[in-house]
């Protein structure tokens, strides 16, 4: 019975602060903008990274194909901003933001004398590294549903199914990529 009145006041205390039932306010076009472009130049960071340093050959596409995505979700951000005249400095700034890498998988990476159980490592924390930035990307957007501009919920419904598909990909190159480590 203690457990039962101290689980129904936080339950009561919860409701009171307006956590529990109430819909959460839109946040403004600007800061939607500025937190997708934070985003966006994370994802593009760390797909430019991953292209040195991935060993595993289908997951290198996987990133090529992941930092492509991304790229052209910058790009549609990037023209969205200047029709609701929002400064986007950050990507603005970096040219190589906005540009997809080619899709070859001959292409030559550099070969240290790294054993490939370490190198794996790599591969590992980039797979767990893009299910993060996914599952934030894809809780952020549809927390940003409720926003009343219409152009801003085209976006979100653009980018939406990229952003879930890239990340069921990473869930299952989770499973590979530890398993080929052990």
């Amino acid at each position: 019975m203690k457990y039962a009145v101290t689980f129904f006041s936080i339950i009561l205390l919860m409701l009171s602060m307006g956590t529990i039932g109430q819909e959460k306010k839109p946040i403004s076009n600007e800061t939607f903008l500025q937190q997708s472009e934070i985003d966006g130049i994370n994802g593009v960071a760390l797909g430019i990274f991953a292209q040195k340093k991935v060993v595993d050959k289908h997951l290198r596409k996987y990133s090529i194909l992941a930092h492509n995505d991304q790229v052209k979700v910058n790009n549609k951000l990037l023209l969205l901003a200047g029709k609701k005249n929002v400064s986007l400095p950050n990507i603005l700034a970096d040219p190589s933001l906005l540009k997809e890498i080619p899709v070859d998988m001959d292409m030559q990476f550099s070969s240290d004398e790294t054993p490939d159980r370490v190198k794996n490592i790599f591969d590992v924390s980039y797979v767990k590294m893009m299910i993060e930035d996914y599952q934030n990307s894809v809780k952020f957007y549809e927390s940003s549903l409720n926003t009343t501009d219409p152009d801003i919920k085209n976006h979100i419904h653009e980018c939406l199914p990229v952003f879930r598909k890239n990340l069921q990909y990473a869930i299952r190159f989770t499973q590979q990529v530890v398993l080929a480590r052990e």
